[in-house]
């Protein structure tokens, strides 16, 4: 399952190379499995990982190592000029590595013995954050909606559609409006939508997890994250 992860994400990103609309929102389509099965496993993380603080810090130094690549991908090879440039970006787009972050930080205080006012602030907190991250608040919300729902199959996979829906209502929102300004439904607006779709094929993945550990290592997708980011910028930069 994490290999499937992994490959459904290096065919979302390798959408770049693609020369026609319909092959690349297919692609797009096909990458919307990687965000939810990587989401699953932060869940399943938090509960088995030894130590919950070690865990948390990996994630915080993997997402600051990938905040370059996911920039350079991102902008299409654009070197910022300046560590203003750089900081600028960071609170302008975070990598989806850090939205993870957000996340896992977010269930860890959920299911602390913190009070209700400083975990209704974590949430909030947690939302605003991940507003200009990658996945932003749809990633927060499957990562706490598996944890909190940690060995009942049924209610995580109900989750999953219920957020899913959320999202493609939320994306919805933009061809409507390209008909109202234009008076014509936009390809662009209605292939953005329908590749939210493809978020239901994880339905088809997810059920499947034993439970057990894979024979991929632990650091396995964190490593890939910005190392195939910067891959796919330097064939951009041959290419184009």
């Amino acid at each position: 399952i994490q290999l499937i992860a992994v490959l459904t994400m290096l065919i979302d990103h390798a959408s770049v190379f693609t020369t026609t609309v319909p092959l690349y929102f297919i692609m797009k389509t096909i990458g919307r499995v990687a965000i939810i099965v990587m989401c699953y496993f932060v869940a399943e993380g938090y509960y088995k990982t030894r130590n919950i603080g070690k865990y948390i810090i990996r994630m915080a130094i993997f997402a600051a190592v990938s905040q370059i690549p996911y920039y350079l991908y991102k902008y299409w090879g654009y070197i910022p000029q300046n560590i203003n440039a750089i900081i600028i970006s960071v609170f302008r787009s975070r990598n989806v590595i850090f939205t993870l972050f957000i996340g896992l930080c977010l269930l860890t205080v959920i299911k602390s013995n913190y009070n209700v006012i400083i975990k209704i602030v974590a949430i909030f907190a947690a939302l605003r954050l991940a507003q200009f991250s990658d996945w932003g608040y749809s990633a927060i919300l499957w990562i706490v909606g598996f944890g909190l729902f940690y060995g009942d199959k049924k209610k995580q996979m109900i989750w999953l559609v219920a957020v899913l829906l959320l999202r493609i209502g939320i994306n919805s929102i933009e061809p409507v409006k390209s008909i109202i300004e234009t008076g014509e439904l936009l390809y662009w607006s209605l292939y953005t939508w329908l590749s939210a779709f493809g978020g239901f094929i994880a339905l088809l993945i997810l059920p499947f997890y034993n439970g057990e550990r894979g024979n991929m290592p632990k650091w396995t997708f964190y490593v890939f994250y910005p190392t195939h980011l910067l891959i796919i910028v330097v064939l951009m930069a041959i290419i184009f």
